[in-house]
């Protein structure tokens, strides 16, 4: 996961490095990461871990788009197909944002980055 895999559709990209002592659980690592953004008050994009180090991609643009993504919005996905939300709010899955939506042919979990409009 590199910076310019999110550049094309959020500009405002930023990636922060964290260190850690040691090691840790994956639980820890997401947690780590979403207090950074509730920190900075910015939006998650997704993490990933190299060694001790964290790399964090956040986007102000992204925390607009996950404060829309409540059960029952509607979205529409890179391909044009529309889906309802069916999860609450997002949440962490496989170091990126997610949220749960339903399709006429059933639901399951994808990437908050995978859609391009909410309402």
């Amino acid at each position: 996961m590199k910076k310019e895999y999110f550049t094309n559709n959020y500009s405002d990209v930023y990636e922060q490095t964290m260190v850690c002592e040691y090691n840790m659980a994956r639980v820890q690592y997401e947690t780590m990461s979403m207090d950074l953004c509730n920190m900075l008050k910015t939006g998650l994009l997704g993490y990933y871990v190299q060694d001790k180090t964290v790399h964090v991609f956040t986007s102000n643009k992204m925390l607009e788009k996950l404060n829309k993504m409540i059960k029952g919005a509607k979205v529409v996905d890179l391909n044009g197909f529309e889906g309802i939300i069916t999860s609450e709010k997002p949440f962490m899955c496989c170091g990126k944002m997610a949220i749960r939506v339903l399709y006429p042919d059933g639901d399951s979990a994808y990437s908050c980055d995978f859609y391009k409009s909410v309402e």
